[in-house]
């Protein structure tokens, strides 16, 4: 439906503003414009009513809309201030690995019903923000305030709204406005004339805005063509008070959109002080394979079949297993009282960890199915699951319960646990940035939810529409497409898709968790086509929008490190086969990738593929490529297409440990023959809540237990050698401070090396001086400390790093020296007559000075890269790759080459060499 609205005249002062906050000559009308100069938003104040107004590049996008924190009341502006500001961010996970914040911000004071409020506008090149603040004062407690906002939309529009979880008949198309009901959170605005420009509305930081209960609904103002926006929320206290912020996205196409870092930038900073234990992935899931069968098996809700998900989960670089339903009959007091027959969740776990998977946990409050929850808060529930030793929860039917979310992802965060909502739950635009332990939520509909499997045109709308929200969990990636529809939890209609369709799928939705559903035979069966999914990471160094179109094609491409997945997805519309130009720009000048292409098989002579009839044909093939040419993918109708890119050479350097405890088992050496003997108690435990990573941690009581490693000191790091040492440390009571982590060399000034870590100290101790920060306030949960020495520097030119972040060290005690480490003793847990008490795990040496870049990695379980080599970055460089003995096929693998010349690193990928 497209409507028509007259024109609104703004007047601007004349001279350039580009970049630029400024007060026009009236005190009542303000400007700020983004710092590229595009975007203009008008604010004015007069007769005690705010109003907005947003341009874009001269064109009027929304007229003078009102916003008020107080309906019929004045808001009568008092002062303003302007500021300018530019810095960058890594987010934990998410589409881009650094984003940048830049905008230009505008505050205006108010005096409302006799208090004092700020409306605060920030003004981003492709979008803005804005939101009410008031600072702590009397007379905010039992106030009730609605938030407002007007969108007056100017000239012909089209309005998508996101689809829900409820199957939605009749044709894919634009809502009309007298159809248009309460939209949850986000709305797409396609201004649908020949200069056409897309605005999406949102709500960013809701998790902050305490306050308020529910998120914000979209409704229509019928007579106006425009749209509004209102929550509400009653004060109980006295102090600092925020709403939301309310969200406008501006794009030529949907594309910029779905990249635009708006609502992550007006979010809360993050709020998590360890976020190591955060990692998103892939994950299996059992439900919709219930009831498959094969070879006499039958998946059943039981610890068999999920043992079959872990097998596979861990042959094919999938990080998680997801176990959805029915594993528990009742819970009641925080506790298991009665069990599903032939399920342990324990003996699941257990299995899954030894095979380096971990497991995610359904629940609900839902009394239904023979299953119950009674007498038993979420804190002891999410206890119950930490010490199951399971990595996350999705918790479904809770709905738009604004207040049980924060609190969820609150709690699963002090829990260690990741978070999935299911089941129409509260979108929180944003809150991956706060919170990054919220890894997904769904969405909109999932694949087959409610038994209906949505159409490819479906799917083009929740990809352009709900994915404006952020992370969805869409659960993509069937493969047994001919026969799904007989599963026990298979749709009711007809599936039409291709296999290729999706694999695209997949990469197209963003998710800090990709759950695909089907059963580990069918992938099997597929395992070509297969490889695609199991290469994909989940989180991402860039990504690029290529092209969306509504409806008709979406081609969005991602890149992790120097490797490019690229995928177009197809409508139903058009050519029977539709072919788009994916221009290779985006790649790195003067590299030479190969190209693996998973694709419709869509020119067979015979039995081409067909998204209604022939939906598991497909084509496998590779190639060679260039930043300077353009892909013609093709597709079918309902189809698909993926690239997975790489360069030609791809050789990565990784620095080699010395020695390395992981006490999985014992306290050995698994990076050399410097194996440590458990002396005066000391044990290694398994218990889940107090591993941090692998199958064990050493335990301390800090009362005479310790690892002794003294025979083998000199082949650590000894004298003026560079050194790194890391490890993770979870501190006990009280009685932890001050206690040794590890201590080697002799007596003497610099003759030790010894590291403290515990609640409020992280040091180093090298005999005569102490070199640390004493007043930290940590809790006993895991942390990782790193301390680096360079060669033939003073005490003072450590560098000592917590979870990942270098400290600001400073004298603690005596004064700087050189440092030449003894060698009479090596001990863990153990200085002189001070032991550590509490857990320790996972301890690295190695006999150089890492960066902060490399300790990031090791803080993220992921190995200290030294050295990237392309074919761009050898010029001039000599490195020598030696083909190992044994046996070739086309493509070496990594064990049959050995690296030289690069003193301390081993290969650790080569590919198609």
């Amino acid at each position: 439906m497209v409507f028509t609205v007259a024109a609104a005249g703004l007047s601007r002062p004349g001279g350039d503003v580009s970049g630029s906050v400024l007060a026009l000559p009236a005190d009542s009308a303000y400007k700020v414009v983004s710092p590229d100069g595009s975007l203009v938003v008008d604010v004015s104040a007069a007769d005690g009513v705010v109003s907005y107004s947003v341009t874009r590049d001269g064109k009027v996008l929304i007229k003078p809309s009102e916003v008020y924190i107080r309906p019929d009341t004045a808001h009568v502006v008092t002062g303003h201030s302007t500021e300018s500001h530019d810095s960058v961010w890594e987010p934990t996970w998410g589409q881009f690995s650094e984003i940048r914040d830049h905008h230009n911000r505008l505050t205006l004071s108010l005096f409302v019903g006799g208090l004092e409020f700020g409306l605060v506008f920030k003004v981003f090149d492709d979008g803005l923000g804005f939101r009410f603040v008031a600072e702590a004062q009397t007379g905010l407690s039992g106030q009730a305030f609605e938030f407002f906002a007007g969108y007056n939309m100017f000239g012909h529009f089209e309005a998508w709204k996101p689809k829900g979880e409820t199957p939605e008949t009749g044709p894919v198309a634009p809502v009309k406005l007298e159809d248009f009901k309460n939209s949850p959170g986000l709305l797409l605005i396609d201004t649908a004339d020949t200069d056409r420009m897309f605005l999406a509305l949102l709500e960013s930081d809701l998790i902050s805005a305490e306050a308020f209960q529910h998120p914000v609904r979209f409704d229509p103002n019928r007579s106006a063509a425009s749209f509004r926006s209102r929550t509400r929320a009653r004060l109980d206290s006295e102090e600092d008070f925020v709403t939301p912020w309310r969200v406008v996205t501006v794009g030529d196409d949907p594309g910029d959109l779905l990249e635009s870092t708006v609502a992550l930038n007006l979010a809360a900073p993050l709020a998590l002080e360890d976020t190591s234990w955060v990692q998103p992935g892939k994950s299996l899931w059992n439900w919709r394979v219930i009831g498959y069968k094969v070879g006499g098996f039958t998946y059943d809700k039981d610890t068999a079949t999920l043992k079959r998900f872990v097998d596979f989960a861990a042959d094919n670089n999938i990080e998680y297993v997801l176990q959805d339903d029915f594993w528990w009959k009742e819970i009641k007091g925080g506790k298991i009282t009665d069990s599903i027959p032939g399920f342990d969740m324990e003996d699941l776990i257990s299995y899954a960890r030894s095979k380096g998977v971990n497991i995610l946990i359904y629940t609900d409050r839902v009394h239904s199915a023979g299953k119950t929850i009674v007498d038993t808060s979420d804190r002891q529930l999410f206890d119950l699951f930490r010490d199951l030793g399971a990595r996350g929860v999705k918790y479904g039917f809770q709905g738009s319960d604004v207040p049980f979310t924060r609190e969820a992802i609150k709690l699963a965060a002090e829990h260690e646990l990741l978070i999935n909502f299911h089941d129409t739950p509260v979108l929180l635009s944003g809150s991956g940035r706060t919170y990054p332990n919220a890894i997904t939520r769904e969405g909109g509909p999932a694949q087959q939810d409610q038994r209906h499997a949505f159409s490819p045109d479906e799917f083009l709308v929740t990809a352009m529409v709900n994915g404006l929200a952020g992370s969805y969990d869409q659960t993509n990636g069937v493969y047994d497409l001919n026969d799904v529809e007989d599963r026990d939890k298979g749709p009711d209609n007809a599936f039409h898709s291709t296999v290729a369709g999706e694999n695209a799928r997949t990469l197209i939705i963003f998710s800090g968790l990709v759950v695909i559903p089907d059963a580990p035979e069918e992938y099997n069966k597929k395992p070509d086509m297969f490889e695609f999914i199991s290469k994909l990471p989940a989180t991402w160094d860039d990504t690029q929008v290529l092209h969306a179109s509504i409806t008709e094609y979406i081609t969005t491409a991602r890149r992790s490190g120097v490797e490019w997945f690229v995928c177009t997805a197809n409508g139903e519309s058009g050519a029977a086969v539709r072919t788009v130009q994916v221009d290779l720009g985006f790649l790195t000048p003067g590299v030479v990738y190969d190209v693996t292409y998973f694709e419709d098989d869509h020119d067979h002579p015979s039995t081409p593929t067909n998204y209604k009839t022939n939906r598991e044909a497909y084509q496998v093939r590779t190639g060679t490529l260039t930043s300077t040419e353009t892909v013609d993918t093709k597709m079918v109708k309902g189809g698909g297409h993926c690239m997975w890119i790489r360069p030609k050479l791809t050789a990565a350097a990784i620095v080699a440990p010395v020695a390395q405890w992981p006490f999985d088992a014992n306290a050995n050496d698994t990076a050399g023959s410097s194996h440590g003997t458990l002396a005066g108690g000391a044990s290694v435990t398994t218990t889940a809540a107090d591993v941090r990573i692998g199958a064990g941690a050493l335990a301390l009581d800090g009362t005479n237990d310790y690892v002794n490693l003294s025979p083998h000191v000199t082949k650590l790091p000894v004298g003026n050698a560079a050194r790194t040492i890391t490890g993770w440390f979870k501190p006990a009571g009280a009685g932890s401070q001050g206690h040794s982590f590890f201590d080697y060399g002799a007596s003497g000034n610099g003759k030790k090396f010894a590291i403290q870590a515990d609640r409020t100290t992280v040091a180093l101790d090298t005999g005569g001086h102490r070199w640390g920060v004493d007043d930290l306030n940590l809790t006993s949960g895991w942390h990782h400390i790193a301390v680096t020495y360079p060669a033939g520097g003073d005490s003072d030119d450590t560098r000592i790093y917590l979870n990942g972040v270098q400290l600001t060290a400073q004298t603690l005690s005596g004064s700087p020296h050189s440092i030449n480490t003894g060698t009479t003793h090596a001990h863990i847990g153990r200085s002189g007559t001070n032991y550590y008490n509490g857990h320790i795990d996972d301890i690295h040496i190695y006999n150089q000075t890492l960066t902060p870049k490399q300790i990031k990695a090791i803080y993220k379980n992921q190995p200290p890269i030294s050295t990237s080599l392309t074919q761009a970055s050898l010029t001039g460089t000599k490195v020598t790759l030696t083909l190992n003995s044994g046996t070739y096929t086309p493509t070496v693998t990594k064990s049959q080459i050995t690296v030289s010349g690069i003193a301390g690193v081993s290969i650790s990928n080569v590919s198609r060499v």
